[in-house]
């Protein structure tokens, strides 16, 4: 079974802080991972105005490529990201978009493979970009399997890699006294699905924080399982593309979660 990583950097604090624990720690842990980085607006609040991250989180994505990892675009502004899903937004959505592969590419040297949606939001506008810009899968939405897209009736031909797992913020639920064991129904979840693959998603600025000691136990948790822990590109790269199943994507309220989610919906045209 593999576990395929998807780490989100929303914060040049993030970037700066976060970042190097988490790659200390995987590397100790024989894992791989995908990071992927805002580098768009840093707000800690929503009315509050942001300096983009960009040139600040260099040293991290670079640091993140050395250590053989991964690395993706997380969005543009992740605190905008979620309230920008209208119809109305698909400007602010291309030019957003259009604005991170830019600042990405000038700093490493090549144009962005892989995206992830903020909050798991994404509409249709946002999977058709996935396609235009060239992106050779997507982490946008939750669900079961690698799946090709299918929005309002529109087939998008760039593969989701949905993040199939709980998260570990959604099962503390605010209670300290759940932070030592949040792993555990990561892992029940994870053993106890006949040898799927599987995408399990961390935000860096608690996995690194808060939420360290539960990361921890559940990497050491999955190794002992025999579980081997990849970048999601491992994932990707062993899929049939030709032979992947549509389904159509919908907004979904998960029960640990405010708002909506995209989420894997039924085949398209079963």
């Amino acid at each position: 079974m593999r576990v395929g990583l998807r780490i989100s950097v929303a914060t040049a604090h993030g970037a700066a802080r976060a970042v190097p624990h988490l790659v200390e720690l995987l590397k100790r842990h024989g894992a791989a991972a995908t990071f992927y980085f805002n580098l768009g607006p840093d707000r800690l609040l929503r009315c509050l105005p942001g300096r983009e991250i960009g040139d600040r989180a260099a040293s991290a994505i670079a640091m993140v490529r050395e250590a053989g990892f991964e690395v993706g675009l997380y969005g543009w502004d992740p605190v905008h990201w979620p309230h920008r899903m209208r119809p109305s937004d698909a400007p602010w959505i291309q030019v957003a978009l259009g604005q991170a592969c830019e600042t990405f590419e000038r700093l490493v040297g090549e144009p962005p493979r892989t995206h992830a949606a903020p909050g798991w939001q994404a509409n249709r506008q946002v999977l058709r970009l996935t396609q235009r810009l060239g992106f050779h899968y997507a982490a946008d939405t939750r669900g079961r399997h690698p799946y090709m897209p299918v929005c309002e009736a529109e087939l998008v031909l760039c593969p989701q890699l949905p993040t199939t797992l709980p998260t570990l913020d959604e099962l503390i639920d605010g209670g300290d006294a759940r932070k030592e064991t949040a792993y555990e129904p990561v892992l029940d979840a994870t053993v106890g699905s006949d040898g799927a693959n599987h995408v399990f998603a961390l935000r860096a600025e608690l996995g690194a924080t808060i939420l360290a000691p539960a990361f921890e136990r559940l990497l050491e948790a999955w190794r002992a399982r025999g579980c081997e822990l990849v970048a999601l590109r491992t994932l990707f790269d062993s899929l049939e593309l030709a032979r992947l199943p549509r389904h159509v994507v919908n907004p979904h309220e998960l029960a640990s979660r405010a708002g909506t989610c995209a989420v894997q919906g039924p085949p398209f045209l079963a």
